[in-house]
């Protein structure tokens, strides 16, 4: 039985291992569906940088409680709702597989850069339901893409020659990358054509 911890604040109890051994046991193994972490660390790394103050990025399946959530954010939605950290919240990887997860992730991701980038802080991040601009949509979809192609690069040069390529879902070819990210814009953005044509013309350069 693990010890229970009451969070005065939000006034609920949490569980928390009772020894080490379970400690180690319970934050030991690696998660799955755990994508991006050292992306996420280290943009977190630089947000306090930048901003001077501790700054989370959080990513969460969707649980049965937002399974609506899919019908209007059928990738992932970003929620901030806090100045201290933010949630992304993305389907299992049964619904679209681990190569949409991570890239409907490093879409979001983006936005947070771009955030930063141009605020200086992450005060005002806008969450997936407040409208962002066309400047803002290129510039994420834009670092989903080069993100997950600098990813893709590296693990194909350290790969264990016994793991096929086509095997490894951190291994995406730029061209199934765009095609993807294509597929997904069309989906999600109204007038999706001139916004398609913006970006191609960006990676090309």
């Amino acid at each position: 039985m693990g010890q229970k911890f009451m969070k005065s604040d939000a006034k609920r109890v949490i569980s928390l291992p009772d020894n080490a051994k379970a400690w180690a046991e319970e934050i030991g193994p690696s998660e799955s569906d755990n994508y991006l972490a050292h992306t996420i660390k280290l943009l977190e790394r630089r947000i306090f940088k930048i901003q001077n103050k501790p700054y989370l990025i959080l990513t969460q399946k969707y649980t049965e409680r937002q399974g609506s959530w899919l019908e209007e954010y059928p990738s992932a939605r970003l929620i901030s709702m806090e100045r201290n950290h933010c949630t992304i919240f993305f389907p299992p990887g049964k619904e679209y597989g681990d190569k949409h997860a991570r890239l409907f992730i490093a879409h979001e991701l983006g936005h947070i850069a771009y955030h930063i980038t141009h605020e200086g802080s992450m005060d005002g991040l806008k969450s997936s339901s407040e409208e962002r601009d066309e400047t803002e949509e290129l510039f994420a979809w834009e670092f989903a893409f080069h993100l997950l192609s600098e990813k893709s690069a590296y693990y194909e040069k350290v790969q264990n020659e016994k793991v096929q390529n086509e095997n490894n879902p951190y291994i995406i070819k730029d061209s199934d990358l765009v095609s993807n990210i294509k597929n997904f814009m069309a989906e999600l953005h109204k007038d999706s054509n001139e916004l398609i044509e913006k970006l191609e013309r960006k990676l090309d350069q």
